[in-house]
């Protein structure tokens, strides 16, 4: 899939009606791997589920996962706790330098502050500590076209039991891996 996917962006490329998508997934600085996570939240159940998907600085699968919680308190909640997931993947697979994306301001924002005062402080403050043990964290927003496959984990999750993808990613996001990291279309 992806060699067919390389085919059509070079095809695509000299195409004369050819630019930029402003919906692609951005790669990360050099050195830098992209970690995307994404939750889900169910206010009639209170029930969560998240996702998570790291590609190096070439667009390059590494590893995904998800998993779900019965009982979460609010969508900044599952938020937060879909970038601990995500951190904790990030950490058992050995990177060093990330750039987190995540389609949620809130999180994003206290984040970057170093602190929350809402119920989901202490995910926070844990999110902070993890980070200490990496080489160097970015916490950025991106849109939720941006962000595509880690959603689809996370909905993926509501299904099936948690899993940890190494290396070769699941079959239901391999199309998204692919136009999500194509930087050209057709008008």
């Amino acid at each position: 899939m992806s060699v067919r996917g390389l085919v059509a962006n070079y095809t695509i490329s000299y195409s004369p009606k050819a630019h930029v998508r402003s919906d692609a997934w951005l790669k990360p600085n050099y050195g830098y791997v992209k970690l995307n996570v994404d939750a889900g939240f169910d206010s009639d159940t209170l029930a969560a589920t998240f996702g998570a998907v790291i590609r190096d600085h070439r667009g390059k699968f590494i590893a995904a996962a998800n998993g779900k919680m019965d009982i979460c308190f609010d969508s900044f909640t599952a938020e937060a706790i879909a970038v601990r997931f995500g951190l904790n993947l990030a950490n058992t697979v050995g990177c060093s330098k990330i750039e987190m994306n995540s389609d949620s301001v809130e999180v994003v924002n206290a984040l970057s502050q170093g602190y929350s005062s809402s119920v989901a402080s202490s995910i926070i403050d844990d999110c902070y500590f993890m980070s200490l043990g990496f080489f160097h964290v970015i916490y950025d927003h991106c849109n939720r076209e941006r962000n595509r496959v880690a959603h689809e984990l996370a909905r993926l999750a509501r299904f099936s039991s948690p899993r940890v993808w190494m290396d070769n990613a699941p079959d239901e996001v391999i199309p998204l891996l692919v136009n999500n990291a194509t930087l050209l279309m057709n008008e």
